[in-house]
């Protein structure tokens, strides 16, 4: 019957949707649709829409989720696609009024975006929240939801501390804005950067026609309002003109406390790690979901769920990429223990904003996924109770052993400048479909890596955590990137990422942590005083940490650890310069290079 009940709503809220949104009111006191310009505090104007539960009574009061987007509010299409609406109206069928906005200098809204999550841009989130607090139909509670930049400007809201915003829901989030999108390792995330960049620029300039597919989907921005809001949103696109090159304004960005020179600061600047006392001050209340396979995403939800001790917090971490919510078949047929995220975030909201359960019984915990066992579990640490860091040499005729050898040797590897992670492209967000990241077979690309295999698994092993690397590398260049990955390799010899990391060997300082600074395993401050030119006449030691994985590996698999020094899919790398690095790989005596992986007891 509850289902029943919930479908009817969610039929009644897009039919009323469909037929007229201007015209329907709640008994003529306020519309079920509007649209409309909010002045900010500087003089902006903001496009906002404002939808209302189909079924609200006059006298009813309800919370609010509102969501502030960089990619259209509203998406005039000729298709009917309910990806593009289905989220509003499963909220909308449940009694929530839901606002969306325009971020200023996107969509219909006037002004220039000057960087991503700049500080007027998240000003507006609090005046916007507190416009929507003091509505008539409002019950004062708000809460927020959206994946990626509409993740990440949560919780800079957040660090704001409107009392009226109670929950969180980033779908999809960054923590650190260096490390975790921009410059993961050090390294110029140049692939995602350009594309996001030509995205965005499409979008902003109302112009969609070279976005390839995007553009059978987004057809145009919506404008606020009647027909005047046409002559509106050409002036608001005039302003959009003087928005930042971003890819060119990042091109050398190099080190953490580095300035964008036209804005005068610089990521770290406007990234959330730095704010996290005020959104712990705030109080709010946090749901996180992300992906084993998004960029860094995972590493963001556990680095933010660690850095809010105190607030009421559940992360989900699944078998997902950027640009895909779909189950993994990684190693075997059978079913997926799926997880209905959409009446999770609802039983959250209900909790946070109506009032509607016990936010203690939300408590803290962390939800995971374990591939290929194809099961949801829970820990309230990182890792899981139960596992124990297991060491694997880099050894002999390029095999992993768990002791180490005692004689020094040195392998010999000149890097591959053609070698990628494509398609597996973990780091640009936009070149990682559906179905990739289990598909892929990297057995070819390796055969130009230096790798280094286990025995055959004896029995079905578990790896949940964050793997480290202990390297000793002597190189010829003075700033080679370290580009590792942890794989897989099945009985009939196809080969699957399951974990990767990567460190310009210039940043291979370890250096003391910042207090209240998150990092799993050794941190590194990527800062322009740390930096160290390496010494082509002698082993580095590098020392850092892989993205964090679960997963069960049958019995009959190996490991492999893959070693390269470039990775076109992702990163910025000058081919030319490139040529010849050559790495020599110390192993045993006193530089022993081994892998540390989280094996379940």
């Amino acid at each position: 019957m509850k289902k029943k009940t919930f479908y009817l709503n969610l039929v009644f809220v897009v039919i009323s949707i469909f037929f007229s949104c201007k015209t329907h009111t709640i008994d003529g006191r306020f519309p079920l649709y509007s649209s409309q310009y909010l002045q900010m505090s500087d003089g902006t104007k903001i496009a906002v829409d404002t939808w209302m539960p189909y079924n609200m009574t006059a006298d009813q009061k309800v919370p609010t989720l509102v969501q502030f987007t960089r990619y259209w509010r509203y998406v005039d299409t000729s298709l009917n696609l309910s990806m593009l609406t289905g989220e509003r109206d499963f909220y909308l069928a449940n009694g929530y009024s839901v606002v969306i906005a325009d971020v200023r200098g996107t969509g219909a809204s006037f002004g220039t975006w000057e960087a991503p999550w700049s500080p007027a841009e998240i000003q507006d989130t609090y005046e916007i929240i507190d416009w929507i607090s003091k509505k008539e139909w409002s019950n004062g509670n708000v809460g927020t939801f959206g994946p990626s930049y509409l993740g990440t400007i949560q919780l800079l809201a957040a660090s704001k501390k409107h009392p009226a915003l109670k929950a969180i829901y980033p779908n999809i989030c960054f923590y650190d804005l260096y490390r975790d999108l921009g410059l993961p390792g050090g390294g110029y995330n140049l692939k995602f950067i350009k594309n996001w960049n030509d995205f965005n620029r499409g979008l902003d300039l109302n112009s969609t026609k070279d976005l390839g597919l995007i553009s059978i989907v987004m057809k145009s921005i919506r404008p606020v309002g009647d027909e005047a809001g046409k002559s509106e949103l050409h002036l608001a696109l005039k302003q959009h003109e003087d928005n930042i090159d971003l890819a060119e304004e990042l091109d050398e960005y190099k080190y953490s406390d580095d300035l964008v020179e036209s804005l005068g600061y610089g990521l770290d600047s406007i990234s959330p790690h730095v704010v996290m006392d005020d959104i712990a001050d705030s109080g709010v209340a946090v749901m996180f979901r992300d992906g084993w396979f998004d960029g860094l995403g995972a590493n963001s939800a556990l680095k933010t769920f660690y850095a809010l001790p105190d607030n009421y917090f559940r992360v989900y971490l699944g078998p997902w990429s950027h640009m895909s919510g779909g189950y993994e078949k990684l190693f075997y047929s059978g079913k997926a223990e799926e997880l209905n995220l959409s009446e999770e975030s609802l039983r959250f909201f209900d909790t946070f904003l109506k009032g509607e359960g016990e936010a203690e019984q939300w408590g803290r915990e962390i939800n995971y996924y374990t591939l290929g066992e194809k099961r949801w579990k829970k820990t309230d640490v990182w890792p899981p109770r139960g596992f124990s860091d297991t060491k694997f040499y880099l050894s002999d005729s390029n095999t992993l052993a768990q002791e180490s050898s005692q004689e020094f040797h040195a392998d010999l590897y000149d890097i591959d400048i053609e070698s990628t992670s494509a398609p597996f492209a973990r780091y640009n967000l936009f070149a990682f479909p559906a179905g990739k990241a289990w598909k892929a077979d990297f057995a070819q690309r390796d055969q130009t890596l230096l790798v280094y295999d286990s025995p055959i698994l004896e029995r079905d092993t578990e790896i949940t955590g964050h793997p480290i690397l202990d390297l000793y590398i002597k190189t010829n260049k003075a700033n080679p990137m370290i580009r590792v990955y942890l794989e897989i390799i099945s009985p009939k010899g196809k080969v699957q990422v399951i974990s990767d990391g990567v460190l310009m060997a210039e940043h291979r300082k370890i250096s003391q942590k910042p207090e209240g600074v998150v990092e799993f395993g050794p941190y590194h401050s990527f800062l322009s005083s740390d930096a160290l030119a390496a010494d082509t006449g002698k082993f580095e030691y590098y020392n850092f940490a892989m993205t964090p994985i679960s997963v069960l590996v049958p019995a009959g698999y190996r490991l492999r650890v893959a070693i390269s020094g470039a990775d076109h899919g992702a990163f910025f790398q000058d081919k030319e310069a490139l040529k010849g690095t050559q790495f020599e790989l110390g192993r045993g005596g006193d530089l022993s290079s081994y892998v540390t992986i989280p094996i379940k007891n």
